[in-house]
């Protein structure tokens, strides 16, 4: 029984991980980032407070809520939306102009416009890991694999 516990507990993780590959996969495929779009990045996400991680985590939330595959689903609130937008704006201008300025300055100077955009990737990586590791996120994330059909499983370990 202890094995079965075990085994769907991996599946389960297993399942939760191949939800997230695809992002992954798009990441390889992608150049890797200059050694300034790194140091803007680790500037990003150490100049981050804890605020700045729930409100990027939230105006990525409420961005993506925007899709029409999500509206069905999800629905964002104008108002609240232009309110996140603003204060995210606030947020990335300070980090740029203030908190990160010599990183920054490093790739406007080199016209390096993808080693900032690789940069401000490394706020968005930031804001998953922060949702992710919310017990109920991951609960939420998770779900579906009550439905997996043990038996079509079982069928990969014969």
């Amino acid at each position: 029984m202890r094995g079965m516990t075990v085994r769907k507990t991996v599946l389960t993780a297993a399942c939760a991980l191949a939800a997230l590959l695809p992002a992954a996969a798009q990441a390889q495929t992608a150049p890797a980032p200059s050694e300034a779009s790194l140091a803007l990045g680790k500037c990003f996400v150490g100049k981050a407070t804890g605020e700045d991680r729930t409100l990027i985590a939230q105006w990525m939330g409420a961005s993506m809520a925007m899709s029409p595959a999500m509206k069905e689903i999800v629905t964002v609130d104008p108002a609240v939306k232009d309110r996140i937008d603003r204060q995210m704006a606030e947020t990335f201008t300070r980090l740029m102009v203030q908190d990160c300025r010599a990183e920054m300055a490093t790739l406007i100077k080199g016209r390096d416009a993808a080693g900032i955009q690789a940069a401000s990737g490394a706020l968005g990586q930031m804001a998953m890991q922060q949702l992710v590791q919310d017990p109920q996120a991951m609960q939420a994330l998770i779900a579906y694999a009550k439905y997996i059909d043990p038996a079509m499983m079982q069928k990969l370990v014969q």
